[in-house]
């Protein structure tokens, strides 16, 4: 079903479009795994209609055209494919970007793996050398990002990327190199250079030079490739409070969640100095009491170290989880100021 879903895409198929009554088009999408599914198991092929809220499946007035005992049995493969774990793990693999594609600069792969958090599956690249867990999702639109934003010279600069599948670009891809220096991360992408004119030249124009293409290739060894640097940060001031997640932040992200921290503490202190209660605060925030303390803590910091971070200057990238463990481990400003640097 990817394969085919895969196919569609490719040679300019999408999914069915229309406008009801709201004059809102609907549809036209890029086909999914699902859209396949439904296609396949729907009856109206052999000449039924499904009543949705019934569940029900009745005769229809249309003749079949496709054979009952053909539709039998691709519901028997279809529900194989379903149920059979080694075929969910191949669509899981091949639903990535950079399954077996994503290397430590030893040479060793990443591999997928996954944990689950209040019934919610969680795809991670894993590297049992360094240790290190880049979430799939994350890390997956951040190099489609990154290919968005790169300079190809001369390789149709004036192309609208942005009318391109995810499925196009993965194919521009040939390897990914990431080297980790304590929690900071160099990718380098290696790219096919044939595909990206290919596809390039397919694309719609643009008027003018693309201001967000940022980013510039490089060519080692006749292989066109482009680095790009991320910070993974377990904690940020947007999801605090799920400790599990990790999040893939550009420095200069990683430098906001900071300014977006120190606003959040000074407006938790603003409560507690309009005469609310800390329960009252907590309940105000939605936030438990520890959440609480350490965002406040953030209003106690060296006025040097908050000049910095609304600066933008982060010596360190220290993160806001280190920020925070900072402020509730140092009063002294001078000791503050010292572990900052």
């Amino acid at each position: 079903m990817l394969a085919v879903a895969e196919w569609l895409n490719q040679n300019g198929y999408h999914t069915k479009k229309w406008v009801p009554k709201s004059g809102e088009i609907r549809g036209g999408k890029a086909f999914q795994k699902s859209s396949i599914q439904r296609v396949l198991t729907n009856p109206v092929y052999i000449g039924k209609i499904t009543h949705q809220s019934q569940n029900k499946v009745y005769a229809g007035r249309h003749k079949p055209i496709v054979p009952k005992s053909v539709w039998e049995a691709v519901q028997d493969t279809v529900r194989r494919r379903i149920t059979n774990p080694y075929a969910f793990s191949h669509y899981q693999t091949h639903k990535t970007i950079l399954s077996g594609k994503l290397y430590d600069d030893q040479g060793q792969i990443f591999r997928l793996t996954s944990s689950k958090k209040k019934g919610k599956k969680f795809l991670y690249y894993y590297n049992g050398v360094g240790g290190h867990y880049l979430p799939v999702e994350q890390l997956d639109s951040f190099v489609l990002k990154t290919l968005k934003m790169t300079d190809f010279y001369d390789l149709e600069p004036l192309a609208d990327r942005n009318s391109l599948t995810d499925i196009q670009m993965q194919q521009w891809i040939e390897k990914v190199i990431c080297q980790s220096v304590d929690k900071t991360h160099y990718l380098s992408i290696f790219l096919n250079e044939k595909q990206i004119r290919t596809d390039s030249g397919a694309c719609p124009r643009i008027s003018g030079q693309a201001e967000e293409r940022i980013l510039h290739t490089e060519k080692l060894d006749g292989t066109l490739y482009v680095r790009n640097t991320f910070i993974v940060d377990n904690v940020s001031s947007l999801k605090l409070q799920n400790g599990t997640a990790r999040n893939i932040l550009t420095v200069r992200q990683l430098n906001e969640s900071l300014v977006r921290g120190l606003s959040r503490g000074w407006q938790l202190k603003r409560l507690l100095e309009k005469g609310k209660t800390m329960r009252e605060c907590e309940g105000a925030s939605g936030m438990n009491k520890r959440t609480f303390t350490r965002y406040l803590n953030l209003c106690y910091l060296s006025p040097k170290i908050v000049a910095d971070i609304l600066e933008y200057r982060n010596p360190r990238n220290i993160s806001l989880k280190e920020l925070m463990n900072l402020a509730e481990g140092e009063s002294d400003f001078e000791r503050q100021e010292r572990e900052w640097r």
